[in-house]
């Protein structure tokens, strides 16, 4: 068969068609470079490199008649528990292609339900063996490279790769770069003590996820401060939930009885995930919002604030009469956007709502969740239409974390134990990590 002048325009021959099709999996930056080592010996071929946790849904989509000719997960973490993510993954791998390699070692792989005829390799022992490759030589056409002398140099084709999948395993470049200045949020963690708002743009966008994960994350990062978790969905709220702790039932008697609530009384609706982070939940029963009044919201802050360093408030998607006093109290309001016209259109009537009762804005900060990796080509246009729509510039930008982050909710078990390497939960501890403590705490607020 001819190459067609389309074909030639394209870069596509009939070698290249014919290529073997190789998927790599890998789950750190260390597991990237095992995985270099092993694949500079492949024929000429097609590739694709995946993020362990984005493989799942890439595995998944592939049709079962077209597997993969060659697929290599690479397991790098040290961790004391394999992840449900690697057995799984692993599994599909199994099915999607014809020939499985892992790279692993042997107190990981042993963890691992393979099927037979899977190659376990340990990391440094090299590349592919020859006879393995050799009964699926005719698969590529051509030779197969030929193995380097040693102390020559790789082609620069090889570098490359490997700085591809290096960034790939950091996540660098599956999220848009921060802004160099410093946002509201920023400027909140830079100091001691600070009161996060959490707020979503519209339902469904994540609003507790972030909220839960971030009180989490500063509870780890910043050991030394206490942090307090206030959940404000009076109707359904989640977050001790996703924390799996039990309803407090005091809660309930001090929104009935809010005159009575004192500092003792407060700690009494406190509920210790650990040592150093509380959780004020919400209540077992659905209560009306005008339960709350402007000056208990700011009652409530003042007392989280005699309990902890730093407040995250988990607020309602419905705008309550003390909507207000609660941004007004807060040194931050983290909006928590996606894309869609729905986020862009609530943005819109929430400006002109808090401009109409000069209400300042100052101290927001928006975030895009489920920020999409890889980017499209078009995502400068696209970050450029959603910053013209919500009227700010987005500072953060929040990974979507797929599956792993609904199966760590429905379990109670912080993403940072459950997965520790999901993109959603990285792009959480960046969030907090960039918050220099250094920087002087100054919130403008107009």
């Amino acid at each position: 068969m001819t190459a067609t002048p389309e074909d030639a325009r394209s870069g596509r021959t009939e070698e290249a068609d014919a290529a073997r099709e190789v998927c790599t999996i890998s789950d750190s930056t260390e597991a990237v470079l095992n995985l270099a080592d092993c694949i500079v010996d492949l024929p000429p071929h097609r590739r694709t490199d995946l993020d362990l946790f984005d493989a799942a849904s890439v595995l998944s989509a592939r049709e079962e008649d077209a597997p993969f000719d060659l697929l290599l997960l690479s397991l790098g973490n040290s961790r004391q528990e394999l992840p449900k993510q690697a057995q799984f993954v692993a599994s599909l791998a199994a099915q999607k292609s014809r020939r499985l390699i892992v790279v692993a070692a042997e107190d990981t792989s042993r963890k691992l339900s393979l099927p037979e005829g899977t190659l376990v390799l340990a990391p440094g022992t090299g590349r592919i063996p020859a006879e393995y490759l050799a009964p699926h030589a005719d698969v590529a056409k051509g030779p197969a490279q030929p193995a380097l002398p040693e102390g020559k140099k790789q082609p620069k084709g090889r570098a490359s790769v490997l700085g591809r999948l290096l960034r790939l395993a950091r996540g660098e470049r599956d999220l848009p770069v921060e802004r160099n200045a410093d946002s509201a949020f920023d400027l909140a963690l830079a100091g001691r003590t600070a009161t996060i708002t959490v707020l979503g743009l519209a339902g469904g966008v994540g609003t507790t996820t972030v909220a839960v994960t971030l009180a989490k994350e500063l509870a780890r990062q910043r050991s030394a401060d206490r942090i307090c978790l206030l959940d404000l969905n009076l109707q359904f709220g989640m977050a001790a939930s996703y924390l799996n702790l039990e309803d407090n039932p005091r809660i309930e008697d001090a929104y009935r009885n809010f005159r009575a609530l004192d500092a003792d009384s407060f700690e009494e609706c406190l509920t210790p995930e650990s040592k150093n982070l509380t959780v004020f939940s919400a209540p077992p029963h659905i209560l009306p919002y005008d339960a709350l009044s402007g000056k208990e919201v700011t009652r409530l802050i003042d007392l989280a604030h005699q309990r902890a360093e730093i407040v995250v408030v988990d607020a309602p998607l419905a705008l309550a009469d003390w909507a207000g006093d609660l941004y007004a109290q807060s040194d931050a309001v983290l909006c928590i956007a996606v894309q869609g016209i729905r986020c862009l259109r609530n943005a819109s009537k929430l400006r002109e709502l808090l401009e109409a009762n000069r209400i300042g804005t100052g101290n927001f900060a928006f975030a895009l969740n489920r920020t999409p990796e890889p980017m499209p080509a078009d995502w400068a246009e696209t970050l450029d239409g959603m910053e013209k729509g919500l009227g700010a510039k987005l500072f953060h930008f929040l990974a979507e974390g797929g599956a792993e982050v609904s199966e760590a909710c429905d379990l109670g078990v912080p993403l940072a134990v459950h997965a520790s390497s999901n993109a959603f939960y990285r792009s959480i501890r960046r969030l907090v990590k960039t918050a220099s403590p250094s920087k002087q705490k100054v919130t403008a607020r107009v």
